[in-house]
């Protein structure tokens, strides 16, 4: 069996269509930074 990945032309409205609302640079890219530093062992 085989699988075939595809990338979205544009992930920030693939994001907002999974999570019901847009993505916000400003307001959500300091979620991520934290989020990414907790969790991925920084």
């Amino acid at each position: 069996m085989t699988f075939r990945l595809s990338i979205p032309r544009d992930p920030y409205a693939s994001l907002a269509r999974i999570i019901g609302e847009p993505y916000d640079e400003k307001k959500d890219g300091r979620r991520v930074d934290q989020w990414l530093k907790k969790n991925a062992g920084r």
